[in-house]
């Protein structure tokens, strides 16, 4: 599973790399949790990070506005941590994502929106209690999260120059964790940070 995941993720910067009207680094701060709460207890956010690759291409560009596509592959952390401290869950991710953008230009600023789907691929996960830690394999049976995911993300944010500042919340779509007979779905807030090496957009 881990040299596919290789495979995927060097044909991917492959693709990205000669496709791409701006190619750029972007990392991010995240807090993640499963919707609902688990065993009747509420959560709190699990902190991680994200860095990876984003690509910018432009669909169509108007007088006052355009509308680019974002794409990007990431290492993703995703995860929860249980009410009462003594039970977290740690999960890393392969994650794709394919965003379509508005985008406003002022001055030499850009204000934008972006929503598309994401893909991920689970690398490896573990539970951690209060004093032990057990390792996880996705997609083993039913009791244990899926290979892959899929949702949807929405971003907002501002660009100028070469760097762009945003903040996006994802939504997974398929089970992830099920205590019992709930369902529960990823859910993740993220704030980015981006620096294009280079940007052929007008």
């Amino acid at each position: 599973m881990k040299k596919i995941l290789l495979y995927i993720f060097a044909s991917l910067i492959l693709y990205i790399s000669g496709n791409s009207q701006g190619l750029g680094i972007d990392g991010a701060f995240n807090l993640s949790k499963v919707s609902g709460d688990p065993w009747g207890i509420r959560q709190k956010f699990s902190p991680g990070f994200q860095i990876g690759i984003v690509s910018i291409n432009n669909i169509m560009m108007g007088s006052f506005s355009d509308i680019n596509m974002y794409s990007g592959i990431c290492f993703n952390q995703k995860g929860f941590i249980h009410g009462d401290s003594n039970y977290t869950f740690h999960a890393n991710y392969l994650d794709i994502k394919s965003l379509y953008s508005l985008s406003y230009d002022y001055d030499n600023v850009s204000v934008f929106s972006s929503i598309g789907p994401y893909l991920s691929f689970g690398i490896n996960a573990r539970q951690v209690f209060s004093d032990s830690t057990v390792s996880i394999t996705f997609g083993k049976n039913a009791n244990y999260p899926p290979a892959f995911d899929i949702g949807a993300s929405m971003n907002w944010g501002v660009m100028f120059s070469r760097y762009c500042i945003s903040i996006s919340y994802s939504m997974g779509l398929r089970t992830f964790f099920s205590p019992g007979i709930d369902s529960r779905e990823n859910r993740q807030i993220c704030f980015h940070f981006s620096y294009l090496f280079w940007q052929y957009l007008e």
